[in-house]
């Protein structure tokens, strides 16, 4: 059930459209009421498409929570975890079991995880351990229960790897969700409010091997998934493959078209050429990224001004109100204002 490729995938909570229906009535939910709140076609369990859209994939995500959620039945994320399986093939999931340690599988779902959805990992070691963001590229905006699934299904299956009861060190997310013991409880830590949806791990969890690995498995499998991202890449526009940079590169300052340009392995120059081909500039695509990026963090509502000014790559919260002032003719407190009035 991923959002572009094989719609009966989906990497965030390892689940078969074909199995929605029996997962949900081991949860004491109805599908045929989860296809009603979502506006899905009545059939798409039994005849699944090929692929979701983002909107409809995030529409199935919000029935089938909010379907669970009125059965009484305890948070969805939780419960998935409960029941869902990896005995089927998904390319993130084998990507991660056929690694040689936690660290390697979370790199490599970083790297391929485009070729099969539209969400994003943005990885990042330091001398403590890894952190890992959730993120998908403005304007999508996922429910609050996608992202959370993601980091319940991305434990779940670090301890199966392991066989180790592995705990974050930390837990982020923009939405707390209501029933936070339980979600303490199955993390080992407490959720705590932040900008983005994140994970961290200790320097010992990230380097503990993982037991389902089998590297020559891997050397079989990821020539054909390299194929599968390259043409996912290769389809699309210099400026989108640029809005995608710059989504990675503007939390680390990185604004410039130096910085892009080494990140898509071309000159600057090579970059100015293919976005002037295309009706666009460089300036024009940062403008309406960070504008974008502006936008979709207001309506997260628990981010400060300050923390949007630091992920769009400002020094300062006073340039990013400069900045969002040119674009909206309104500073960032009155579209906020605007949004929850």
């Amino acid at each position: 059930m991923t959002q572009r490729q094989g719609g009966e995938r989906a990497s965030e909570a390892g689940l078969l459209l074909s199995t929605v229906p029996m997962l949900l009535e081991a949860m004491g939910a109805s599908a045929d009421a989860v296809l009603r709140r979502s506006g899905l076609p009545r059939t798409l369990f039994s005849n699944p498409p090929a692929a979701l859209t983002p909107d409809d994939y995030f529409a199935l995500w919000s029935a089938m929570d909010e379907e669970v959620e009125s059965a009484g039945n305890g948070p969805l994320p939780l419960r998935l975890a409960e029941l869902v399986s990896v005995e089927y093939f998904d390319p993130m999931i084998f990507a991660f079991l056929n690694s040689p340690n936690v660290k390697t599988g979370i790199i490599r779902n970083a790297q391929y995880v485009k070729a099969t959805s539209a969400s994003r990992l943005r990885v990042a070691e330091s001398a403590t351990g890894l952190g890992i963001d959730y993120w998908w590229p403005a304007p999508l905006d996922p429910p609050p229960v996608l992202p959370l699934s993601g980091q319940v299904y991305g434990v779940w299956l670090i301890r199966l790897a392991t066989k180790i009861n592995v705990q974050p060190t930390r837990v982020v997310s923009p939405d707390l969700p209501e029933d936070m013991d339980a979600y303490a409880e199955f993390f080992g830590v407490p959720i705590t409010l932040g900008p983005t949806h994140r994970m961290e791990f200790s320097s010992i969890d990230i380097h503990r091997p993982l037991l389902t690995a089998n590297d020559d498995m891997w050397q079989v499998f990821e020539p054909a998934l390299r194929k599968r991202l390259k043409d996912v890449e290769a389809s699309a526009t210099t400026e989108e493959k640029v809005r995608a940079a710059l989504v990675e590169l503007l939390p680390a300052g990185e604004d410039s078209i130096e910085s892009v340009a080494r990140e898509l392995a071309v000159s600057s120059r090579t970059l100015q050429r293919q976005l002037h081909a295309e009706g666009a500039s460089f300036q024009s695509v940062l403008n309406s990224t960070r504008e974008q990026l502006a936008v979709h963090y207001l309506h997260q509502g628990n981010i400060t001004n300050a923390e949007i000014a630091f992920l769009l790559g400002y020094t300062d919260v006073r340039s990013f109100n400069r900045a969002f002032r040119t674009w909206t003719g309104k500073s960032p407190s009155q579209a906020r204002n605007e949004l929850v009035a």
